[in-house]
């Protein structure tokens, strides 16, 4: 809410601070700075299942040291050795092909020394969170979600607070820079005055890898990570993809509609998945006791209470436009019409339902819901696109809409088989 709340001053300040050429470049590098949240967010939550299944013998000291069983202590140094490895090659990667790659493509002529500081420091700012992310997602799988969600309030309000500054000063990389230094020094703080027993886990490690059990645990979690970032990629490009191909197929007038309506139907569904997100945790710790009728009482009470924020959200989202056409018709004429509209909250209710049933099947440490929620988000897309080139940005909605319901049934009916079957092992 407090990212949301922002967003409108945010975007104010772009239009009204900076040149046109730059605003591109200030989205490009906005987005990649934001890759270290979407990171958190989404792939990790696998490690977050994770860890809430030893939850239940470990407990926090008072110097942000993890107690508890030797073997549940044992298993989280594995967890985070294994997760390391794992964000680091993503970390690699990224400062290899983002800021190299992105230097070559988008550095000037002139001020170039200044533009490759920042751009290639902002870069690195990123890897460095990504490199916590293991240790924010043990933390909340753990039972220290609450001192992790002030922490993540904090960090909210505080990467705003240096984006307006950036702005002000009329500097795209500046502003993105100031939020990724913001963004990674909180967090990091954070570890380090409450959590620092943890981070000295990963140079304390004993020679547990040898033992079958821990190797096995090490193994098991390298592969769902890798299938849990599948996944989580699809349900993040399903919409993004549509938008690219509409400004080649139609040009930027049609793709830019497209996208301003995009950008408020995803509003309730990133306000619906926090929800979700915050039972995580719980859910794990309910599975690794085997209540697993306690677990899915849990789990549909989040699911319903997930549908009613999207719900409300989906009512203002609906609203919105009929405001906009009063008080501001500059911006109010760009949003799509309204059964558009309701197309694309539609196939944006299909992708929350696709990681509610993802989040569920999760819970078991395991991403068994991959294959079919990224075979639907590929029909999305594809669904988008053709809508898209052949009638435009309406065409885009409701193609979007469509594919989302249609590919959201066969999942159910697979979810429905998995999850009867997971309840009576």
């Amino acid at each position: 809410m407090i990212s949301l709340g922002g967003a409108p001053i945010t975007l104010w300040l772009v239009a009204s601070h900076l040149r046109t050429a730059d605003q591109g470049l200030y989205f490009v590098l906005l987005g990649v700075v934001m890759l270290a949240q979407f990171m958190e967010m989404g792939p990790a939550t696998i490690l977050v299942q994770f860890a809430s299944h030893e939850a239940g013998r470990l407990q926090w000291s008072a110097g942000g040291q993890l107690t508890g069983g030797i073997n549940a202590r044992t298993a989280i140094s594995v967890l985070l050795h294994t997760a390391l490895r794992w964000h680091a090659r993503i970390a690699l990667l990224l400062v290899a092909v983002v800021g190299v790659g992105g230097a070559f493509v988008y550095a000037p002529r002139q001020d170039s020394l200044a533009f490759l500081v920042l751009w290639f420091s902002s870069i690195l700012l990123v890897a460095a969170y990504i490199m916590l992310v293991p240790f924010l997602a043990i933390c909340e799988g753990t039972g220290a979600q609450i001192s992790l969600q002030n922490m993540r309030a904090v960090q909210a309000a505080a990467v705003l607070v240096a984006l307006w500054l950036g702005l002000l000063q009329r500097h795209a990389l500046l502003a993105c820079w100031l939020a990724a230094f913001v963004q990674v020094g909180i967090a990091g703080s954070w570890l380090v005055f409450t959590r620092r027993g943890l981070l000295r886990a990963p140079t304390t490690l004993p020679s547990n890898l040898a033992g079958d059990q821990d190797a096995t645990l090490a193994t098991k979690l390298d592969t769902e990570q890798r299938r849990s970032a599948q996944l989580w990629f699809a349900l993040q490009f399903a919409s993004q993809l549509i938008a690219p191909v509409l400004l080649v197929a139609q040009g930027g007038d049609q793709a830019g509609r497209f996208g301003l309506t995009l950008a408020l139907t995803t509003a309730p569904v990133l306000l619906a998945a926090a929800w979700l997100h915050a039972r995580l945790p719980g859910f794990g710790a309910l599975v690794a006791t085997q209540r697993l009728v306690e677990f899915d009482r849990a789990a549909s009470q989040a699911v319903g209470q997930m549908l009613l924020v999207f719900g409300v959200g989906a009512v203002g989202v609906l609203l919105l436009p009929l405001a906009l056409l009063r008080w501001l018709p500059v911006l109010g004429v760009r949003v799509l019409p309204l059964p558009a509209t309701g197309a694309m909250l539609s196939g944006a209710l299909a992708l929350l339902l696709l990681q509610a049933m993802s989040a569920w099947a999760r819970s078991f440490r395991d991403e068994a819901m991959r294959t079919p929620v990224v075979v639907a988000c590929v029909a999305i897309a594809l669904g988008g696109m053709a809508g898209g080139v052949l009638a435009g940005a309406t065409g885009a909605a409701l193609g979007y809409g469509a594919a989302g319901l249609l590919g959201l049934g066969p999942v159910a009916v697979l979810f429905t088989r998995h999850r009867s079957a997971r309840l009576h092992t």
